[in-house]
């Protein structure tokens, strides 16, 4: 199986239906981490679905599958 661009995409975006709620879901219950912890735990998975919303611009380069 070769890296193909819509591959990549479906990835996103399963990725991404689960990571937005769970993101959602800790933001709603941080009170039980300390300051520090919930911190690092909500920039931690912001910057993940941040990271995967941007991927698909990266993967233009991918190529697409010809069968």
């Amino acid at each position: 199986m070769t890296l193909e661009r819509t591959l990549v995409l479906v990835s996103l975006v399963a990725y991404l239906t689960f990571a937005v709620p769970h993101l959602v879901f800790h933001l709603t219950r941080t009170g039980h981490y300390g300051q520090a912890e919930g911190t690092v735990l909500l920039v931690g998975l912001a910057t993940a679905i941040v990271l995967a919303a941007i991927a698909p611009s990266l993967s233009r380069r991918l190529p697409r599958r010809t069968s």
